[in-house]
């Protein structure tokens, strides 16, 4: 199990963003508005008296939808740092670098690991 390949395109979508960017989006697009909604709710009701149970159930209302977004970022960032953990453990090929760049290939970088993973790793839809 331990040997598996973890170039092959199956495995390697797994760790694309790209799998993930429209859910991404989707859980975006749905949770900001409900924020928005609760910040200005919040904004609205800072007046008056402190204690109304309004007050209190917008307390946890507001708890909920920032505890909620928290969740969202962590999750985002776990897909990014997964990405970026696939992309150090496969770095590009150094021929695959010779033969794209071509008169333009510089050995000194190309086979520099960091160049390996960073500048040659990430497809123009990585990028997008």
């Amino acid at each position: 199990q331990f040997n598996q390949d973890i170039t092959i395109p199956s495995v390697a979508k797994i760790y694309s963003l790209q799998t993930y960017w429209q859910k991404i989006d989707e859980q975006y697009e749905d949770y900001v508005p409900r924020f928005v909604n609760v910040v200005n709710r919040v904004k609205k009701t800072m007046n008056g008296d402190s204690k109304s149970s309004i007050k209190i159930e917008l307390s946890h209302l507001a708890l909920d939808i920032s505890l909620e977004g928290l969740r969202l970022l962590s999750r985002w960032r776990e897909l990014i740092v997964a990405q970026a953990a696939y992309k150090y453990a496969t770095p590009a090929d150094v021929n695959l670098i010779k033969k794209a760049l071509g008169n333009e290939y510089d050995e000194t970088n190309a086979e520099c690991p960091y160049e390996r993973v960073v500048r040659f790793n990430y497809t123009s839809e990585d990028l997008a």
